[in-house]
């Protein structure tokens, strides 16, 4: 199942779909999202296009290209899981309310 490009979803929320993909190709990853690749939809391989005519044109590794384009959201990521996670451990919060969660899945 992959979603439309004239889809309704907002493309941000597709975009940080296909960037949490990538993070879980790492070893160790920092997260795991299993439902991303069926809601990315065709994202994954626009980013992949992109980053590989970037790559080529700085001519610079793929990989780091990618490395470089997906930190900010698997540290972002990585950060309120981990936050979020001893808080509940804690009994600090009765209530989690994720407003604006896009398409995370990990909630």
């Amino acid at each position: 199942m992959s979603l439309l490009p004239h889809t309704p979803v907002p493309y941000t929320a597709r975009i940080v779909a296909a960037k949490r993909i990538f993070e879980q190709t790492h070893q160790p990853a920092l997260f795991q999202d299993p439902y991303a690749t069926c809601l990315a939809g065709h994202e994954v391989d626009a980013l992949l296009t992109q980053w590989q005519a970037t790559a080529q044109r700085q001519q610079r590794p793929l990989s780091e290209v990618i490395r470089k384009r997906t930190r900010y959201v698997a540290i972002r990521t990585y950060f309120f899981d981990a936050w979020l996670q001893a808080s509940c451990h804690q009994g600090r919060t009765p209530q989690v309310v994720i407003l604006g969660a896009g398409l995370d899945t990990r909630a």
